[in-house]
């Protein structure tokens, strides 16, 4: 009986078992990596649609406060579009427990409730042959941007979580990775002539999944038209840039950029000239930066972000790229403000601490932008700009460092 067992367990029978082992604990490597993959897919497609709430949000609110101003009908029936394509985008997150989808729903139907009452009224201005007060309206009008805010709010949460739950299956895709990667350089010390033409299609399957978990990373970091950072990216580098302007107690400062009356220009000169307009604009932003630490981002559709860690002169350089932009002379006949593109800033100057709230500062830059679109456009407005009845206390200070 033992000579029997001796005569089974050979070397080339170890061998071949051994083998069959590490196929199967790589294959097995190779199925919990596609699910990793199959999960990033996910957490992109949530992104996605929280980024489209966001802009939806804020579309909606800006073509009601652009036809209370203008009387446009066109802005009256995108903002109900606006609002329609928020719930339908709701209603898409209404499986995913990290997303107050009832809360949001409500405070979308209550914004639709108050921009059409809003809208009654501009009627009724319009044919009266009257001015809108705004001053009359101003509680609802700041209700109304609340609950913007509120849902804003809500979208950027939820891509932070997702976010991290996205950065956490990179790091299982890599490690996942090298699992594979050792199992099957074991195989190959263990039976070389057995397994050569697996080792080199296992490898390949190794660096496929390598170049995807790089791709992964990069699109979902890199806005596709204007090749700078995303929406994403600027919510991952803005909060290091927080913590890091807290640890060594700098000033931060953010401006964002929106470009006047952007839709107007699509619609005189088309998608593909939108795009170009939206490249060369992102390009002559980008080149305003002159030190390696600031950091331009697509914000939203027609919206740019600019992070400027450890400064305090950022209303200085806000002025100047509003001036380029103004000086690229890119015609647009359909703006009310000049014939050529032109760009809204707003921008905040912090030396935040622990007790500093973040979403409350991009907040203040928020609001400071929408002063500057309310003001007249083609203007940038900062955080001192802001009346009584709109502030949101920030600890500010004055220690530029930029040459």
């Amino acid at each position: 009986m033992t000579a029997m067992i001796k005569n089974l367990l050979t070397w080339p029978l170890i061998i071949f078992l051994l083998l069959l082992t590490l196929i199967l604990s790589s294959y097995y490597g190779a199925y919990q990596l596609s699910r990793s993959i199959t999960n990033s897919n996910k957490h992109l497609e949530t992104i996605t649609l929280a980024n489209d709430i966001s802009s939806f949000v804020k579309r909606a609110e800006g073509h009601l406060f652009l036809y209370l101003t203008l009387g446009n009908k066109s802005d009256r029936d995108k903002f109900f579009s606006r609002i329609d394509s928020l719930k339908i985008n709701l209603s898409k997150l209404k499986t995913n427990n990290k997303f107050d989808v009832y809360s949001s729903r409500e405070a979308a139907n209550e914004m639709l409730y108050l921009g059409m009452g809003l809208i009654d009224y501009k009627d009724k201005s319009i044919s009266n042959n009257s001015d809108f007060l705004f001053e009359s309206h101003k509680e609802n009008l700041i209700l109304f941007h609340r609950l913007s805010s509120e849902i804003r709010v809500a979208g950027v949460d939820l891509i932070n979580q997702t976010t991290t739950h996205l950065n956490k299956s990179s790091e299982a895709i890599l490690e996942q990775s090298k699992i594979i990667y050792i199992l099957l350089l074991l195989s190959g010390v263990t039976c070389l002539l057995l397994i050569v033409l697996q080792i080199k299609k296992r490898t390949d399957d190794l660096e496929y999944s390598k170049k995807l978990a790089y791709d992964l990373d990069k699109i979902s970091n890199t806005d596709e038209l204007t090749k700078i950072g995303n929406r994403r990216s600027f919510n991952s580098v803005f909060v290091t840039e927080w913590q890091r302007a807290i640890r060594n107690k700098k000033s931060i400062a953010l401006m964002i950029i929106d470009i006047d009356f952007f839709k107007f220009f699509n619609d005189t000169y088309g998608h593909i000239e939108g795009d170009k307009c939206l490249t060369t604009v992102a390009q002559t932003l980008r080149s305003c930066m002159k030190r390696p630490a600031d950091s331009i981002w697509r914000y939203g559709g027609e919206e740019f972000a600019i992070i400027l860690p450890d400064t305090d002169n950022a209303y200085n350089l806000a002025e100047i790229c509003r001036k380029a932009i103004e000086n690229l002379q890119i015609p647009h006949r359909s703006s009310t403000v000049s014939k050529v593109v032109t760009i809204s800033i707003g921008v905040c100057i912090c030396t935040p601490d622990q007790e500093t709230n973040s979403i409350s500062f991009i907040i203040n830059v928020d609001k400071a932008l929408y002063r500057a679109k309310n003001s007249g456009r083609n203007r940038v407005c900062s955080d001192n700009d802001k009346d009584d009845t709109d502030v949101v206390v920030i600890s500010t200070t004055n220690n530029d460092t930029r040459q």
